[in-house]
């Protein structure tokens, strides 16, 4: 059992409290949710919320709904998982819990950058960096790794190791196994992603044989720690990634099939974020492979696609791009060609202001002497 569930076990066995007991029995439904527990996390709810006196307690009832928040964004239901995690802000806000306020910020910021929502979340985490306690290091955490994970999408290297180091740290002191883990599946799939994405915006540019081995053995370290304390909630996430680092390394038949699977999953079902992306790198991989039977894109790919984040309408238009002038149909082509442009174009702009928010985000830390050393 990973040390910081022991503990909370711990201090439930010694706790009278009612009230602090349904903090304590929600605190630990939160850490079943980012496990992937889902089945216990949802039973810790039903406690929590009996112990919150018919919802009197906005602390309570602020811990319970970021309960079900994670339970939703860790089962893939990023709309549901959004609106609990912002009414759990804005409780917290409201009663004036400012330890609590700062972690719901932390996690709705890391729920909205994951949806695309990146300026909101950056503000989000500003926020939680201003509000949170010197020994709140769980939401530390959540600061280090939403950090780290802002910095490694735009290949900014040394800035995402600091960042990821101060939140392994802060993880490591209270044993939070999940997060160790998130911080080695995020930081490794977010590499691969940045590579992919990099090679679709120069047609030039080689992925470094050493970078990728690099990234797929993190990968790999990430899956081994996942499946020795017992963390599925990162599975899908690492699947992806695995897929990924299959294609930049021309195993289209391995990457293929692992496509196939993924989109033939339940992880799917609560919404199309990921499926476009999914299903352009299937055809691809079957377009490369020289297979007849590569799918086109359907009627329903435009308005899907105008939904993703730019690095995946990138990935996804220069796929289509590539895959419909080699069949001849350069009407159809043209169209992703100019929408792949608008893509790019997007994204630049995008890193460039991303960049500039994490910069001012770095000198209000440094006039705070944030992150804690301790």
């Amino acid at each position: 059992m990973a040390p910081l569930l022991t503990r909370l076990d711990e201090q439930l066995a010694t706790c009278a409290d009612p009230q602090r007991r349904a903090e304590l029995v929600a605190e630990r439904g939160c850490y079943l949710a980012r496990v992937g527990d889902f089945e216990a996390a949802r039973a810790a709810t039903e406690l929590a919320r009996a112990g919150d006196g018919g919802g009197a307690n906005p602390r309570i009832s602020a811990w319970v709904m970021l309960l079900e928040g994670l339970v939703f964004h860790f089962e893939r239901d990023g709309r549901s998982a959004r609106g609990r995690v912002s009414r759990a802000h804005a409780l917290s806000i409201a009663a004036r819990q400012h330890s609590l306020a700062a972690l719901t910020a932390a996690w709705l910021a890391q729920i909205k950058h994951d949806d695309g929502d990146h300026f909101p979340a950056a503000d989000l985490i500003r926020l939680a960096i201003d509000l949170v306690g010197p020994e709140d290091r769980s939401t530390h955490i959540r600061v280090g790794l939403f950090m780290g994970d802002a910095h490694s999408a735009l290949g900014d290297k040394d800035p995402a190791r600091h960042w990821y180091e101060a939140a392994r740290m802060q993880a490591s002191r209270i044993g939070d196994e999940a997060a160790l883990g998130a911080i080695m599946a995020r930081r490794s799939t977010l590499q691969l992603n940045r590579m992919q994405t990099l090679a679709m915006l120069d047609d030039g540019y080689t992925v470094p044989a050493a970078d990728l081995d690099f990234a797929s053995l993190e990968l790999e370290s990430a899956r081994h720690y996942l499946a020795a304390t017992g963390i599925t909630s990162m599975d899908f996430a690492l699947q992806v990634g695995r897929a990924r680092a299959l294609i930049l390394g021309g195993r289209f038949d391995a990457a293929q099939a692992l496509l196939q699977a993924l989109l033939d999953g339940a992880e799917l079902a609560h919404g199309c974020r990921s499926r476009p992306r999914l299903a352009a790198d299937l055809a691809w991989c079957r377009f490369r492979q020289g297979s007849s039977a590569t799918s086109l894109p359907g009627d329903d790919v435009p308005d899907a696609f105008d939904a993703m984040d730019a690095d995946d309408r990138l990935v996804c238009a220069r796929r289509w791009q590539d895959i419909l002038s080699a069949q001849g149909q350069l009407d159809s082509a043209q169209r992703w060609t100019q929408r792949a442009a608008d893509a790019a174009a997007r994204l630049l702009e995008q890193q460039a202001a991303l960049r500039r928010t994490l910069d001012a985000i770095a000198g209000h830390c440094a006039s705070r002497s944030y992150p804690p050393s301790h």
